[in-house]
């Protein structure tokens, strides 16, 4: 299952191969132009700030406690946003041709380490509004683009989150729930620099792991500064 631009959408074919990357499939479907000579241009702007496009990928609802008022996922995001290359001497110099010479270049865990210290400013940080514990999950993941259509960064991370929500029933047991997930920006140096959308919603076929629980169709929506993700259940 997957939402796009505010709009549900559900195929019963397989895009890819089973167990297939996602990011793999962007890369075959030349999704950013990449595999050829890095051609700077003119930054894609939303009001004037770089557009951050998140995909959330849930791939587990582990427990819902209506009793208790929350719920437990873990979700990968998937952020990506443009990168010039000639604003940063050092990974031009560095990571270009790599990027050039192949659809992508993917960071060994080293690198993204240095990378993250040496220029935290660029990454932005999201925040679980409505979590009240967060546990990373594994080690972050970076690519680096480059084609005809300028660059772009790739960066992708999963944790295991516990969230509050407010249960309303109102048929028990035959109810209805809209489990929230709420993200906002987190990091001052740079919340004003990007335009955060998410711009697709993944589910595992198999998320679930209630019997008591059927879940519905996904949705995103933009609050202020906030992006909310709904899991209806």
């Amino acid at each position: 299952m997957l939402v796009v631009d505010d709009t549900y959408e559900e195929t019963e074919h397989h895009v890819g191969p089973i167990q297939d990357h996602f990011l793999n499939q962007l890369s075959r479907a030349n999704f950013y132009g990449a595999g050829s000579k890095y051609v700077p241009r003119e930054p894609q702007l939303v009001d004037g700030k770089v557009k951050l496009n998140c995909v959330a990928n849930v791939y587990q609802l582990e427990s819902i406690e209506g009793s208790e008022s929350r719920f437990t996922i873990k979700v990968r995001l998937y952020l990506f946003w443009e990168l010039n290359y000639d604003e940063h001497p050092d990974l031009k110099q560095k990571y270009l041709e790599l990027a050039e010479a192949s659809e992508y270049y993917s960071l060994r865990n080293p690198e993204v380490k240095d990378l993250m210290l040496q220029h935290g400013e660029m990454f932005p940080m999201l925040k679980f509004f409505n979590g009240t514990h967060v546990e990373k999950e594994g080690e972050d993941s970076i690519r680096l683009y480059a084609g005809q259509n300028g660059g772009m960064i790739f960066w992708n991370y999963a944790a295991r989150v516990q969230l509050k929500e407010t249960f309303e029933f109102h048929e028990f047991p035959f109810d209805k729930q809209a489990l929230s997930i709420t993200l906002q920006q987190d990091n001052s140096i740079n919340w004003d620099h990007f335009d955060l959308s998410v711009c697709m919603v993944q589910l595992h076929f198999d998320a679930i792991d209630q019997p008591e629980y059927e879940l519905l169709s996904p949705s995103s929506k933009s609050i202020i500064k906030q992006r909310k993700i709904y899991l209806p259940v």
